[in-house]
């Protein structure tokens, strides 16, 4: 008698808290040149100059005075939190915004620069540079996304996608089968319903599993799996970022019958 296999396989998209804050990591984004990062929406530039060592160590590096370090965000505006300063400046860090705001640091006691007030909320640019010429280290800039109906989602990408922020996140506009909410957590287009997230393949070998879906950047993914609907999903693999789009399942290959769940959230 043969065995009937069959693998079913379903999408979980997990919602998570303070959705519109951003954390540039300089490592999962992407570097254009050697003086231009873009992350998020985010782009980091060498105005006049260039950066150290791409990418290396997952952080920003630059190095004369001379150059400026401006963070933008092209679809509006933004609120500066925070960022860790890796290597003690001695010369200082001249930290500036577009409405005004100023912040000078210098000694190496301080490992991370909080910023607060007026000035450094719901600001166009912030724009960054030495006091000398040294080698400048900075990583995990915190940065908050307008997001003024509180809806978990920044405003940007309501305004991008709908023109305004009255619609509701809680509804399929493109009758895909995903809520608005998901759309922005899984970094498809909520109003074109070919955009969804989905599984792709499923292909079961003599030895192992292949389960595929479609990945967007910063994102991160889990695969989890079970035997029966009855029984608790396990995790089988995980930590999975763009622009890997597959797991290899070594350990199922021969179960009658099995079930896939992918989950994914905002890295």
């Amino acid at each position: 008698m043969k065995k009937l296999i069959l693998f079913l396989t379903c999408i979980w998209l997990v919602p998570q808290a303070e959705a519109a804050q951003v954390t540039l990591d300089f490592s999962s984004g992407t570097y254009v040149s050697s003086s231009f990062y873009g992350q998020d929406n985010f782009t980091v530039e060498a105005l006049n100059g260039t950066f150290y060592q791409l990418g290396y160590a997952g952080t920003l590096k630059w190095y004369y005075k001379t150059t400026t370090i401006r963070i933008q965000h092209h679809l509006g505006k933004f609120s500066l939190r925070q960022m860790d300063r890796v290597v003690p400046l001695w010369y200082g860090m001249v930290f500036t915004s577009s409405k005004g705001g100023s912040l000078f640091t210098a000694g190496a006691s301080m490992e991370k620069v909080v910023f607060s007030g007026p000035e450094w909320e719901d600001v166009e640019y912030i724009e960054i540079r030495s006091g000398g010429d040294i080698l400048v280290v900075l990583d995990n800039i915190v940065l908050d996304v307008a997001d003024s109906d509180a809806d978990g989602i920044p405003d940007a990408w309501e305004l991008q996608y709908f023109g305004s922020l009255t619609r509701s996140m809680e509804v399929d506009s493109d009758n895909d089968g995903q809520i608005n909410r998901f759309e922005y957590l899984a970094g498809t287009n909520p109003t074109n319903r070919a955009s969804r997230f989905e599984l792709g393949r499923v292909a079961k070998t003599t030895n192992d599993v292949i389960v595929n879906w479609n990945t967007c950047t910063n994102r991160v993914y889990s695969v989890l799996w079970t035997s029966n609907l009855t029984a608790a999903f396990e995790t089988i693999g995980e930590n999975i970022e763009f622009p890997l789009n597959s797991y290899t399942d070594t350990l199922h290959s021969a179960a009658s019958c099995g079930f896939y769940k992918i989950k994914v959230h905002l890295k």
